[in-house]
């Protein structure tokens, strides 16, 4: 989805976050110290940061004014130090979030999502495909094989197993469905199909 740059001193940490991001579909970069971050954003399209302060050859305050004093690319500042001293520098620096470690990756992905979506580099929401499914949420619009496609909202107490957002990978019946699973081939009206989106 987007081109990423982690700036992180430690190895193992580095590469376990370069892992996560790029099973999430991102194109990760790494740099170990401040000066190899302040060089690669100069060479590529980077469309996130994600900074440490403590680092070799320059402190993460320093790479991040270097930053801002030609981009406003989105940078999370992800580090030990908790004190509110430091937060308030980084942010007076012009960073975007501060995250302090240990941390939690999954809360990392969802942090760098909201960077990427309120930075417009991302859209509010993916188009979700399934076979020759496609569901665009943000233009409530669905087809099947490139034909229209109704959509049906149902309220979520009326309907037992679906998943709060959930969308249904299957074409329905029009009769009364109790779950979120595609309806059997058999029993499928493919004169007039519905995808249900649960709320």
């Amino acid at each position: 989805m987007a081109v990423i740059l982690v700036v992180e001193d430690d190895r193992t940490t580095n590469d376990l976050i370069r892992d996560y991001l790029y099973d999430a579909g991102h194109d990760v970069r790494q740099a170990y110290d401040g000066r190899d971050a302040l060089r690669q954003f100069a060479e590529g399209t980077i469309e996130l940061v994600i900074l440490d302060i403590m680092l070799p050859k320059l402190s993460g305050i320093q790479v991040l004014k270097e930053i801002r004093s030609t981009s406003m690319v989105p940078v999370l500042m992800l580090t030990a130090l908790q004190d509110e001293g430091t937060q308030i520098s980084s942010f007076d620096a012009l960073a975007d979030d501060y995250m302090t470690k240990p941390f939690s990756m999954v809360l990392l992905g969802k942090r760098v999502l909201a960077l990427l979506r309120r930075s417009g580099r991302i859209p509010e929401m993916d188009i979700w495909k399934y076979g020759d499914i496609k569901v665009d949420f943000n233009g409530y619009l669905a087809e099947r094989g490139g034909d229209p496609v109704e959509l049906a909202p149902m309220a979520g107490a009326g309907w037992h197993g679906c998943r709060p957002g959930a969308v249904s990978a299957g074409i329905f019946t029009r009769k009364p469905i109790h779950s979120c699973t595609p309806a059997p081939v058999s029993a499928r009206r493919r004169d007039s199909p519905v995808i249900l989106y649960c709320f």
